[in-house]
Protein backbone atom coordinates (compact mmCIF):
# COMPACT_ATOMS: atom_id res chain seq x y z
CA UNK A 1 0.00 0.00 0.00
CA UNK A 2 1.03 3.81 -0.56
CA UNK A 3 1.04 6.18 2.35
CA UNK A 4 -1.83 7.44 0.27
CA UNK A 5 -3.69 4.40 0.12
CA UNK A 6 -3.26 4.08 4.36
CA UNK A 7 -4.34 7.07 5.32
CA UNK A 8 -7.61 6.53 2.97
CA UNK A 9 -7.69 3.29 5.29
CA UNK A 10 -7.54 5.13 8.30
CA UNK A 11 -9.87 7.28 7.39
CA UNK A 12 -12.23 4.71 6.45
CA UNK A 13 -11.85 2.92 10.24
CA UNK A 14 -12.23 6.34 11.74
CA UNK A 15 -8.66 6.68 13.16
CA UNK A 16 -6.51 9.20 13.25
CA UNK A 17 -3.13 7.29 13.73
CA UNK A 18 -1.08 5.42 10.98
CA UNK A 19 2.32 3.57 12.22
CA UNK A 20 4.77 1.82 9.33
CA UNK A 21 7.44 -0.33 10.33
CA UNK A 22 10.59 -0.52 7.55
CA UNK A 23 12.73 -3.29 7.36
CA UNK A 24 16.58 -3.00 7.06
CA UNK A 25 19.01 -6.04 7.09
CA UNK A 26 16.22 -8.46 7.77
CA UNK A 27 14.53 -6.31 10.56
CA UNK A 28 12.99 -3.41 11.79
CA UNK A 29 15.19 -0.52 10.70
CA UNK A 30 12.42 2.45 10.96
CA UNK A 31 9.18 2.50 12.50
CA UNK A 32 6.65 5.87 11.06
CA UNK A 33 4.09 7.81 13.01
CA UNK A 34 1.40 9.50 11.32
CA UNK A 35 -1.10 11.67 13.60
CA UNK A 36 -3.60 13.56 11.24
CA UNK A 37 -5.64 14.97 14.02
CA UNK A 38 -3.16 17.85 14.20
CA UNK A 39 -3.27 20.75 12.63
CA UNK A 40 -0.74 20.11 10.08
CA UNK A 41 -0.57 16.22 10.68
CA UNK A 42 2.55 15.71 12.22
CA UNK A 43 5.02 12.95 11.48
CA UNK A 44 8.09 11.36 13.51
CA UNK A 45 10.46 8.64 12.15
CA UNK A 46 12.20 6.97 14.56
CA UNK A 47 15.38 4.69 13.10
CA UNK A 48 15.81 1.64 15.01
CA UNK A 49 19.09 -0.14 16.32
CA UNK A 50 19.55 -3.37 19.07
CA UNK A 51 15.85 -4.66 18.14
CA UNK A 52 14.77 -7.92 20.05
CA UNK A 53 11.63 -9.03 19.48
CA UNK A 54 9.24 -11.08 21.93
CA UNK A 55 10.64 -14.46 20.67
CA UNK A 56 14.13 -13.61 21.67
CA UNK A 57 12.75 -12.67 25.15
CA UNK A 58 11.49 -15.78 25.46
CA UNK A 59 7.76 -14.42 25.47
CA UNK A 60 5.42 -16.84 24.28
CA UNK A 61 2.06 -14.69 24.58
CA UNK A 62 0.85 -10.96 23.54
CA UNK A 63 1.14 -8.68 26.40
CA UNK A 64 -0.59 -5.19 26.43
CA UNK A 65 0.92 -2.35 27.65
CA UNK A 66 -1.28 0.00 30.16
CA UNK A 67 1.00 2.49 31.09
CA UNK A 68 3.98 4.37 29.80
CA UNK A 69 7.05 4.64 32.41
CA UNK A 70 10.27 6.63 32.64
CA UNK A 71 13.20 6.25 35.52
CA UNK A 72 13.28 9.61 37.73
CA UNK A 73 16.44 10.98 35.79
CA UNK A 74 15.81 11.62 32.56
CA UNK A 75 17.39 13.63 29.45
CA UNK A 76 14.80 16.44 28.84
CA UNK A 77 14.97 15.04 25.01
CA UNK A 78 14.06 11.76 25.99
CA UNK A 79 11.19 12.71 28.49
CA UNK A 80 10.13 15.17 25.71
CA UNK A 81 10.19 11.71 23.63
CA UNK A 82 8.46 9.84 26.23
CA UNK A 83 5.21 12.04 26.66
CA UNK A 84 4.98 12.55 22.75
CA UNK A 85 4.68 8.70 22.85
CA UNK A 86 2.57 7.74 25.49
CA UNK A 87 0.16 10.76 24.19
CA UNK A 88 0.54 8.87 20.67
CA UNK A 89 -0.63 6.04 21.77
CA UNK A 90 -3.34 7.40 24.87
CA UNK A 91 -1.35 5.95 27.63
CA UNK A 92 -0.55 7.47 30.86
CA UNK A 93 3.04 8.48 31.21
CA UNK A 94 4.00 7.56 34.93
CA UNK A 95 7.81 7.72 37.12
CA UNK A 96 8.66 4.00 37.89
CA UNK A 97 8.23 4.76 41.79
CA UNK A 98 4.75 5.62 40.96
CA UNK A 99 2.29 3.85 42.83
CA UNK A 100 -0.22 2.88 40.04
CA UNK A 101 -0.21 -0.94 39.94
CA UNK A 102 0.10 -2.10 35.82
CA UNK A 103 1.38 -5.93 35.10
CA UNK A 104 2.79 -4.17 31.88
CA UNK A 105 4.59 -1.36 31.02
CA UNK A 106 6.23 0.62 28.03
CA UNK A 107 9.85 1.50 29.25
CA UNK A 108 11.82 4.50 27.87
CA UNK A 109 15.05 5.47 29.60
CA UNK A 110 18.16 6.40 28.41
CA UNK A 111 20.93 4.21 26.93
CA UNK A 112 24.03 6.57 26.73
CA UNK A 113 23.10 8.92 24.64
CA UNK A 114 20.47 7.20 23.16
CA UNK A 115 16.66 6.17 24.06
CA UNK A 116 15.77 2.71 24.94
CA UNK A 117 12.12 1.90 24.74
CA UNK A 118 11.09 -1.59 26.04
CA UNK A 119 7.99 -3.55 27.05
CA UNK A 120 8.39 -4.81 30.49
CA UNK A 121 6.79 -6.31 33.46
CA UNK A 122 7.10 -4.22 36.30
CA UNK A 123 6.49 -7.04 38.74
CA UNK A 124 9.69 -8.74 37.61
CA UNK A 125 11.24 -5.42 36.32
CA UNK A 126 12.24 -7.85 32.89
CA UNK A 127 11.96 -6.90 29.33
CA UNK A 128 9.12 -9.30 27.85
CA UNK A 129 10.05 -7.88 23.86
CA UNK A 130 10.10 -5.91 22.00
CA UNK A 131 12.73 -3.66 22.76
CA UNK A 132 15.08 -0.84 21.12
CA UNK A 133 17.30 1.87 20.61
CA UNK A 134 16.51 4.74 18.68
CA UNK A 135 19.12 6.16 17.00
CA UNK A 136 17.86 8.93 15.73
CA UNK A 137 14.47 10.79 15.50
CA UNK A 138 13.01 13.17 12.86
CA UNK A 139 9.96 15.52 13.29
CA UNK A 140 8.30 16.91 10.19
CA UNK A 141 5.25 18.03 9.07
CA UNK A 142 3.38 15.06 7.09
CA UNK A 143 3.17 15.64 3.45
CA UNK A 144 -0.81 15.69 2.89
CA UNK A 145 -0.97 15.49 -0.57
CA UNK A 146 0.24 12.24 -1.14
Amino acid sequence: MSLAQLRAATRNLESNRIITVSRWMGGPGRIEFLKSDTDPPSQVTVYLKDVSLRREHGGRRTAKAEIVTVPEILRSETYKFARWYSDFFGLELLDVGSSRPSSVSIHISDDSNLIRVALVSPSSEAEIGPSFTISRIDREKADTDS
